[in-house]
């Protein structure tokens, strides 16, 4: 005979915080968005600096305005990340330590 008590106690305790797990969920996806688009938008940098092709979306603005678009999503990613990570830090970091103890 199995014994799921202990997975009953685990399931009701996420049922009763899902709200705080769902948020979670969101952080992480938020913080993977900013981790890849942050690779990505580095490379984009990488290749306005050695004078390669960029992406369409950045032929159609000068070379300063270029510029700028590139600072901006990186700046922009670095944010998604950062928020990302306190984000998923606060709540699933938490929930582990509260259903630990």
């Amino acid at each position: 005979m199995k014994n799921n008590g202990h997975y009953k106690l685990l399931t009701s305790y996420i049922r009763d915080n899902l709200t705080v797990y769902f948020l979670g969920v969101l952080s992480v996806l938020l913080c993977n968005i900013g981790q890849v688009y942050f690779a990505r938008a580095m490379g984009h940098a990488v290749d306005f600096f050695s004078t390669k092709k960029l992406p369409e979306f950045f032929s159609r603005f000068d070379q300063q305005d270029q510029f700028f678009y590139l600072f901006l999503s990186i700046l922009l990613a670095r944010f998604a990340l950062f928020f990302g990570r306190i984000g998923w830090r606060i709540t699933l970091g938490r929930q582990t330590h509260k259903i630990s103890g």
